[in-house]
C-alpha cells in the first residue's frame, strides 16, 4: 500500500477581547513526511475578482481539496491562462467569532484531510489494467478512424 501521510500543525490565539469585540484565530499548516506521497497543498481557494477600487487581490478558502482538485488545480496561485480561479495552498489561516466555531472546523478539516488520503490510497491501489493495445505495424489496432489519420 502506498504511503500517503500528512502532518497537521494547529496554532491558535485564544479568545482576543477588546471592548466587547471578541475573536479566535485558527491557522493550520500542513506538511508531507519524507517519502510520503501525499501533497501537502489539500487548501483550496478561490481568488476573486480584482477590486476595481483598490487593486486588492482576495483569496477565499473554499475547503479541503478533492482527489480530482489536486490534479486540476495549480499550487500558489491561479493558471491565468484558465477560466477558473482556483488554487492550493498547505495553510489556513481564518479568524472566527467561537472556539466552538475552531474547533468544530479543525475536527472537520482532520476528518476531511484523512478522507482524502484514503481516497488517494485507495486509487493508488487498485489501479488495474482493463485494456491493452497494440498500434503499429506489429499489431491489430482495432480503431476505427485510423485510415483518416494521413501519413
Amino acid at each position: 500500500m502506498a504511503a500517503y501521510l500528512l502532518h497537521l500543525h494547529k496554532s491558535e490565539l485564544v479568545n482576543v477581547n477588546y471592548r466587547y469585540v471578541g475573536a479566535f484565530r485558527l491557522r493550520i499548516v500542513v506538511t508531507a513526511p519524507v517519502g510520503s506521497l501525499a501533497d501537502p497543498n489539500v487548501f483550496l481557494y478561490d481568488r476573486l475578482p480584482i477590486n476595481p477600487y483598490n487593486g486588492d487581490i482576495v483569496d477565499l478558502y473554499t475547503g479541503v481539496a478533492s482527489a480530482v482538485d489536486l490534479a486540476d488545480y495549480p499550487v500558489g496561485a491561479p493558471d491565468p491562462t484558465k477560466d477558473f480561479p482556483f488554487f492550493r495552498l498547505d495553510t489556513i489561516e481564518l479568524d472566527l467569532r467561537s472556539v466552538t466555531l475552531a474547533d468544530q472546523l479543525w475536527s472537520v478539516t482532520k476528518i476531511q484531510i484523512a478522507h482524502l488520503l484514503r481516497v488517494m490510497e485507495i486509487m493508488a491501489d487498485k489501479m488495474a489494467i482493463t485494456e491493452e493495445v497494440v498500434i503499429g505495424n506489429e499489431g491489430d489496432t482495432n480503431v476505427s478512424d485510423v485510415s483518416s489519420i494521413s501519413s
